[in-house]
């Protein structure tokens, strides 16, 4: 029997996997592909995704972002303060051109954080 840390950590490396999957061997013209033009790209998505993680875990931990503290915003150009809610498709667009690899670092420095938090956190047992 698992414990609820363990579900926990093989749920976070399960998806983080199949994004990796999902992705791999993207042009910089498909990461920038919309199915509308109402909907986000690729590579916000990413970006996004890994945002949300970021703030999330922040919080459980009461610590900065990754995505501040590391100068990711300042590296990839962008508002330090921004995760992406309430972005209009212009402001989507315009997101600077970022290199799926470094979009991926970003996201793998991000999970590196969490994996530490989950395997510090005093989760209760059921």
């Amino acid at each position: 029997m698992s414990t609820f840390k363990e579900a926990i950590q093989s749920g976070l490396e399960e998806y983080l996997q199949a994004l990796k999957r999902a992705i791999e061997g993207l042009t910089p013209t498909e990461i920038r592909w919309q199915a509308t033009p109402h909907t986000n790209h690729i590579a916000w998505l990413v970006w996004h995704m890994a945002r949300v993680e970021d703030g999330w875990v922040s919080r459980l931990r009461r610590g900065p972002t990754v995505w501040q503290a590391n100068g990711w915003a300042a590296r990839f150009h962008m508002d330090p303060t921004s995760g992406g809610a309430g972005q209009t498709i212009e402001e989507v667009r315009a997101m600077p051109e970022i290199p799926l690899p470094d979009l991926m670092a970003y996201f793998d420095a991000v999970r590196a954080v969490t994996r530490h938090y989950v395997v510090s956190a005093d989760f209760p047992q059921y």
